[in-house]
């Protein structure tokens, strides 16, 4: 548990921000803030301060390493719940404030390990596989979606349904018949904020307002074509994607499907879980 105010190493070994013991290990000549302030933006350690409302984290995501993380995740699930203000240097410090402290670690770890984008086009676009339906961890809670159209009138007796099975990671759209964009609706308020203009869009938002253009579009022609079909789609996403806080590389399983309400205009539903076990990049590499 941190009681005031400790370091994390790219080996994930924690420190003292008092004393010597971290100039000393370094053979620094310098001490004190800043002596942290560089291990932070240079060597991609990752400060954390306990303060009275919860926790600081200061970090360098580029530099940290899984190891460093790790040791994070357990420091963290050592504390009581507390709200986390969270800290990444990315081109400039991006500070934020998240409840959850699930969020912090789900943004870390979609922004620490990213491929360089320095590649080709084939290794840097968003990537999908195929799933069979039985196999993906969505199925359940699709199947018990189907069952209920039946019953269902309206989008509003749909979303308590939707934020019990998906735990509010879901968004209802639609296909504007006059420019072919798709228009959110509705959205879910279980995504983890990676970009905070995103996170409880408006109705009538869309889609490629929220932050990374090319891959609104990507998304947007996939469920386009879902909209075509009379099925559900299931499949895996290994995306990066440019948000303001910086690259993230974002690894999902999701489902895609169109729903039609007791006659009304066609809707997609897209809902999705995080996954980290996704590697898609490997195959293309």
């Amino acid at each position: 548990m941190i009681k005031s105010h400790a370091l994390i190493d790219d080996a994930g070994l924690n420190w003292p921000t008092t004393g010597a013991a971290v100039r000393d290990h370094l053979g620094a000549r310098i001490s004190g803030s800043g002596l942290m302030a560089f291990v932070v933006a240079n060597l991609g350690w990752i400060e954390v301060r306990a303060l009275k409302t919860g926790l600081q984290i200061r970090c360098r995501p580029s530099l940290v390493t899984e190891a460093a993380l790790a040791s994070l995740l357990y420091s963290l699930f050592d504390q009581p719940p507390v709200s986390v203000m969270l800290s990444l240097l990315t081109d400039r410090w991006h500070d934020m404030i998240h409840r959850h402290r699930k969020d912090t670690l789900t943004i870390l770890a979609a922004m620490i390990g990213v491929p360089s984008v320095g590649g080709t086009s084939m290794q840097n676009r968003p990537l999908r596989q195929f799933v069979a339906s039985k196999q993906s961890p969505l199925f359940r809670q699709t199947t018990e979606i189907m069952g209920s159209l039946e019953t269902t009138t309206t989008e509003d007796d749909l979303v308590p349904l939707l934020d019990r099975l998906f735990e509010g990671r879901w968004t209802l759209s639609h296909i504007d018949q006059g420019t072919g964009e798709i228009v959110v609706d509705r959205s879910g308020s279980g995504f983890t904020p990676f970009n905070p203009a995103w996170t409880a869009p408006r109705p009538g938002t869309y889609l490629a307002d929220c932050g990374d253009l090319d891959y609104a579009h990507w998304v947007g022609e996939f469920r386009r074509e879902v909209a075509e079909a009379a099925f559900p789609v299931f499949d895996d996403v290994d995306a990066l994607l440019r948000m303001p806080v910086g690259l993230l590389r974002l690894r999902y399983s999701r489902v895609t499907m169109p729903i039609r309400l007791s006659g009304r205009r066609l809707i997609i539903l897209s809902a999705s879980v995080s996954n980290h076990a996704i590697d898609l990049r490997r195959k293309v590499a």
